[in-house]
């Protein structure tokens, strides 16, 4: 089975964040098993963010329990760009 082409990257911000050596963690271990805590878990989708230049909001990664998962929130389509989205709607009106 093809890997994903994002695991290698999440694999070395995981190594990065944790120091630990991620080429064995599999899509699907659940992060807290392999001894990442949930202040690694943040700092590791913050780097994701990043280097993919997207925003993920808290609420949606804070359920986050494996590598699959940060990969299906960086593939979810109502992600924006950073570099492409403004900070606030241009169609609301100012109140």
């Amino acid at each position: 089975m093809d890997e994903h082409p994002l695991l290698p990257l999440l694999r070395k911000i995981v190594l990065d964040v944790t120091g630990k050596s991620a080429p064995a963690i599999s899509l699907t271990d659940d992060l807290s098993e392999l001894g990442i805590d949930s202040v690694s878990v943040a700092e590791i989708v913050m780097r994701v963010e990043d280097a993919l230049e997207i925003e993920i909001a808290a609420n949606e990664w804070l359920g986050v329990r494996s590598l699959q998962g940060i990969i299906e929130l960086v593939e979810t389509p109502t992600l924006r760009s950073v570099n492409a989205s403004t900070k606030t709607n241009p169609d609301t009106p100012e109140q």
